[in-house]
């Protein structure tokens, strides 16, 4: 749609051109700062240019107006809807946690009552009781069918899912959004939506739980005060939209507190590809570790890219959640994987930037593997019978493995990864999360047991390459190697192979093997 800009026509989206009759005054001089009018999107040289500024432009707005859409009435009753709960945040929050008049108990009874109230289900006596006192006590929780399912529509705006808008909030001194005529603070729908994640009130109303995580990712970018890696933010905001690919790198460097200054320009005439292999080189010598080379993509890439390059194009689901984080994560109990000790990652590129030169040690090869890992959780036995079916494991009755366990116990810890029973499977269903895209294989010489990348394949190398908490499996090509993707070695996670006299001469004399990783 077109607008008159310094005298010439300007096309701009309907979208904008709403924005722009919704918050001008018809009094006053309002001043904006809109993206898509103040950079030229077609000079590669000027968006450049503009993309290094953007965190002091938000960082010093007087305000950020966030424009979600015209939606006429449907937004107040959106917007009244989160200020009630966001007023009411402490009284709730209060009584939920009141456990000696057990009014928690009674508060969930009273959602469960309403959804199914409005399913038309049978209701039992708690709920029955339950419910037309809480409709009585907090009348703002309790609105009409439509309102819930107004605000699921609220939540799947396309705003909150594009990855330049987490600047927005994040840096922003005051932040406030304008939904149709209404305006709502930042903070009071981030309260309200608190309350929501704080106790799961979600599961009782008609918004979805997609609907929800998306809000939850949003509040899960720590502000600027807190310490958050480039890494980090690349993987909190995986799945959100750019539609420049380059964006899902460059809208986060100004975010990052590991990447002031900045590691390398935002620059809009390198290619995607050559942008995502910068960003491998800088999050390695950041970070001090190889983290960012367990969530490559081996053969499920949008881009040309090197093995050792992930491609941050793909969909997070499609990526298999890696082992280094499910091994620290609060859930499981468990420790960070340590393989290769204290040290440092020993890596340099080559000329083209194709080639990732990596110090480390061969392991061993693989020898056996299982089939493809799986979507779902198979039982237990299902597994051993299937590894023993393939000689992934010896059939001997009474055969241990290296550690002292049984070969059964130690496949039991592999698909666990090493961990207590994360999840309380009862015994038939004691599987691993790690375990879904993964398959599970052992080793020629050392006889050891692993779960590696459903890619993996006999003869493939095990090696722990200086820097990485998990080994990884490597495939030989001629006088190069291919990354497969990173595996878990049941029995020396935390054993620091490179902790022995040998090693250790090899290594300060730089007599290391390098394995040349295109």
């Amino acid at each position: 749609m077109p607008i008159e800009l310094d005298g010439d026509q300007f096309e701009v989206t309907m979208n904008l051109l709403l924005a722009l009759h919704r918050l001008r005054s018809t009094d006053t001089k309002v001043v904006f700062w809109i993206d898509a009018i103040c950079i030229n999107q077609a000079d590669n040289g000027e968006r450049t240019q503009q993309v290094q500024q953007m965190r002091h432009i938000y960082a010093n707005a007087q305000r950020v107006v966030i424009w979600l859409g015209d939606e006429g009435e449907v937004s107040s009753r959106v917007t009244d809807l989160l200020k009630n709960v966001a007023a009411k945040e402490q009284e709730i929050t209060r009584l939920v946690e009141d456990t000696q008049s057990h009014d928690a108990e009674r508060r969930l009874a009273g959602l469960r009552f309403m959804r199914l109230s409005a399913a038309g289900k049978p209701l039992d006596k708690d709920q029955q009781s339950a419910g037309p006192n809480l409709i009585k006590r907090f009348p703002e929780w309790f609105p009409d069918e439509e309102a819930w399912e107004l605000l699921s529509k609220f939540v799947e705006n396309y705003w909150w899912t594009r990855i330049w808008t987490i600047q927005e909030f994040v840096v922003a001194p005051d932040a406030v959004l304008v939904y149709g005529d209404e305006v709502i603070s930042w903070e009071s729908v981030t309260e309200a939506f608190a309350l929501m994640f704080r106790y799961h009130i979600w599961r009782y109303l008609l918004v979805t739980k997609n609907d929800i995580e998306t809000l939850e990712k949003t509040n899960s970018i720590p502000n600027p005060g807190k310490h958050i890696s480039l890494l980090d933010l690349l993987l909190e905001s995986w799945d959100r939209n750019a539609s420049d690919p380059r964006d899902r790198i460059f809208a986060l460097l100004g975010l990052a507190t590991d990447a002031h200054p900045i590691p390398f320009a935002p620059d809009y005439n390198k290619s995607p590809e050559q942008v995502y292999k910068s960003t491998v080189k800088e999050t390695i010598e950041r970070d001090q570790n190889l983290d960012v080379l367990t969530y490559t993509q081996f053969n499920n890439k949008n881009f040309r890219v090197p093995s050792w390059c992930p491609d941050w194009t793909i969909r997070k689901s499609e990526v298999k959640l890696s082992l280094h984080s499910l091994s620290t994560r609060a859930a499981i109990g468990g420790k960070p994987f340590r393989c290769a000790g204290k040290t440092f990652p020993a890596i340099r590129f080559s000329e083209e930037f194709d080639v990732l030169y990596a110090q480390g040690l061969r392991v061993d090869y693989i020898r056996r593997t299982t089939g493809a890992g799986v979507e779902v959780f198979p039982r237990f036995d299902e597994i051993y019978r299937e590894c023993l079916s393939l000689s992934v494991v010896p059939s001997e009755e009474g055969s241990m493995y290296f550690t002292g366990l049984t070969w059964r116990a130690a496949l039991r810890q592999t698909l666990l990864c090493g961990t207590k029973d994360p999840l309380g499977f009862k015994s038939e269903f004691d599987m691993s999360i790690g375990l879904v895209g993964r398959k599970i294989f052992s080793t020629k010489k050392l006889g050891l047991i692993g779960l590696g990348p459903n890619e993996a394949r006999e003869n493939d190398m095990i090696c722990i390459l200086l820097g990485g908490r998990s080994p990884f499996v490597l495939r030989r090509a001629g006088d190069h190697c291919f990354l497969v993707g990173e595996a878990y070695v049941h029995g020396i996670m935390y054993t620091d192979p490179m902790d022995t006299p040998k090693v250790r001469e090899m290594s300060e004399s730089n007599r290391l093997p390098e394995f040349a990783i295109w």
